[in-house]
């Protein structure tokens, strides 16, 4: 099924460069993704993000019991690996609207060797 999101103001939200235990294990997120849907008290939490053809995929974020404080994506993150045929060293970008009472949530993949978008802030990258 095809979701067409009205243009958003967005923001990034969370930028990595895939490694194989992101594809293999799942996407391991930084302790301060805090656009990301909150936990309230559980160990994981839902959501949908639309990919840049409109398609809808439900992830599942868990907290990480164990290493690197953070949480990790799972759920239908592996067959969105397996779909995009992504692999070591592409890049993923996930994007919020950054309503706390709407909040809706896109994902763009770079594949390795192609130029990601810089943010720049103040004259830096």
């Amino acid at each position: 099924t095809t979701h067409i999101l009205p243009k958003m103001p967005r923001t990034r939200i969370i930028q990595k460069k895939l490694t194989a235990t992101d594809l293999e294990k799942g996407l391991w997120c930084p302790s301060n993704s805090s656009q990301l849907p909150e936990f309230n008290g559980n160990s994981h939490v839902e959501f949908k993000v639309v990919d840049t053809e409109g398609r809808l995929w439900e992830f599942d974020r868990c907290i990480r019991r164990t290493g690197h404080p953070g949480s990790v994506m799972r759920g239908g993150w592996r067959c969105f690996v397996v779909e995009k045929r992504l692999g070591i060293g592409d890049t993923v970008i996930f994007y919020s609207n950054g309503e706390q009472a709407n909040p809706s949530y896109e994902i763009r993949v770079f594949s390795r060797g192609v130029d990601v978008p810089r943010l720049r802030l103040l004259g830096h990258d």
